[in-house]
């Protein structure tokens, strides 16, 4: 099946799309907030999010789960092996970087993160525990953890004016994922959580300076239009999109 994909579908296989959204982020966020971010807090990043996003969907492949027909995934049974020494060199190089260039606190907060995805990995797939939608929750929080350290390490004394603007990156991360979750999951009842995630998005972004505003309610009108037209446009090409509309912070740099 995949020797047939057409081009643009190989980023979001390789799970190249969620490293962008995160360094597109943390450094749109960096910039806003007027904080001096050099390129290793990045690329520790980048890396880390892309070992991570590999080496789940290898646990996800494993013969003993549950298949599912989504295209990523049967990408991912078919060559978990290499996924898997892919993702385990991500993040040793990750955390090289992040131990050689990072400073004290930066590697303090971003072990407190590292435990939490440690803690959600060991759940989802060693464990038999029904977690509802506190999956995606639990992705949507460590997810935007990992992009506001460099502002947590680098703004201490600015945590008031930031931290909108990180709680609003997770619910647009929530959104992401129980979107995605509903349509590849039709009989999921993801209405109110979706409904909650909104909410929560349009408030963080009202309280967020302006351009983070329009990025962030930019990300949500998206993600609506999206869902709405997700049967016109079909399977492959939404789960595609719903990381695309993710990167809003793109548009506003450019207008």
């Amino acid at each position: 099946m995949t020797d047939r994909l057409p081009w643009w579908v190989w980023p979001h296989l390789l799970a190249l799309d969620a490293p962008l959204v995160a360094v597109l982020w943390q450094r749109f966020l960096a910039s806003a907030f007027g904080v001096i971010l050099p390129a290793a807090p990045s690329v520790c990043l980048g890396l880390v999010v892309w070992g991570v996003y590999l080496l789940d969907r290898g646990l996800d492949a494993r013969p003993n789960r549950p298949v599912n027909p989504a295209a990523r995934h049967e990408f991912a049974r078919k060559n978990r092996l290499p996924m898997t020494i892919c993702g385990s060199v991500c993040l040793l190089a990750g955390a090289v970087v992040a131990l050689t260039c990072l400073p004290v606190t930066s590697l303090i907060d971003g072990a407190i993160v590292g435990a939490a995805l440690a803690a959600y990995l060991a759940i989802v797939h060693f464990t038999r525990r029904g977690l509802a939608h506190t999956k995606e929750l639990a992705v949507a929080l460590v997810f935007a953890g990992g992009v506001g350290i460099p502002l947590a390490a680098r703004a201490p004394d600015r945590v008031e004016l930031w931290w909108p603007a990180v709680a609003g990156f997770a619910g647009v991360c929530f959104l992401n994922c129980l979107l995605i979750d509903r349509w590849e999951h039709p009989r999921a009842g993801v209405r109110l959580w979706a409904a909650v995630a909104t909410v929560g998005c349009i408030v963080a972004a009202v309280c967020s300076p302006g351009i983070i505003t329009v990025a962030l309610l930019g990300a949500v009108g998206l993600l609506a239009v999206l869902h709405r037209f997700h049967h016109r446009i079909g399977p492959q090409a939404t789960r595609v999109l719903a990381d695309v509309v993710l990167l809003t912070p793109l548009l506003v740099w450019w207008a």
